[in-house]
Parts: C-alpha cells; structure tokens; sequence
C-alpha cells in the first residue's frame, strides 16, 4: 500500500497515526504527475481532497492512467454546507470576523462538489 499527499507535513502525521503497520509506503507526490507507471494500481482513493486539485481533469486523467484495467477510483468531497452541522458551524465562526467569500463551482474550496454528480461532470 502506498499512502501519498502533496504536503510532507500531512505525511508526517500519517506516518505518526499508523505507526505500527509496516505494510505501508509513504510517498510525496502530486496528483498531477503521479510517481506510478501505467496500469500499476488496483485503487487510487482521495479523502477529502479531490476539491483542492487545481486541474481537475487533469489529475483525474493521471489517476486513470495508474490504475489497472477494471481498476477503482473512490473519492470522498464535503457534501452541501446545509446538510453539515459540523460545516455551518465552522462557517459562522468565520463569518463572524468576515463576510463568506464567494465560492465559484470552478475554483478550489471544500464545496466543490458538494452538488451530488458534480465531480463525474468535471
């Protein structure tokens, strides 16, 4: 298994948390260029941060690329802001110093795609 974020930060952390399995491999990578040749892969997940790609057809194409045929790609992305007590929570904490910018469908913010389907539009 091997575990990959862009941040070494986060990478550190997750060397901390699963300490104990030596069945792991971790890896600073870039969803945009991944390290992996064609087809090398089984699954390729995204925990929360599909959202934040900056190319989003683009990373998506090179996770397809890493993945074998028949290969599976399961994201997880915020769902909408009202649907989240935990969301409306954290935003009006915010909003309390400073008016909530606007969020354009295109940009990178947590929202991204929180519309059901709107990442298999992207």
């Amino acid at each position: 298994m091997v575990a990959t974020d862009l941040s070494e930060g986060m990478l550190a952390v997750a060397r901390e948390t699963c300490g104990g399995f030596d069945n792991i491999e971790f890896r600073q990578a870039d969803a945009h260029n991944l390290p992996f040749a064609d087809n090398r892969l089984d699954v390729v997940t995204c925990r929360l941060g599909v959202m934040y790609f900056l190319d989003c057809q683009r990373a998506l194409k090179e996770i397809l690329r890493v993945l074998k045929p028949g290969g599976r790609a399961p994201f997880v992305a915020w769902g909408p802001v009202e649907e989240s007590d935990f969301a409306q929570i954290v935003i009006s904490l915010f909003a309390k110093r400073k008016a909530s910018p606007i969020l354009l469908p295109e940009a990178q913010h947590p929202f991204r795609f929180a519309e059901s389907g709107s990442l298999s539009q992207d």
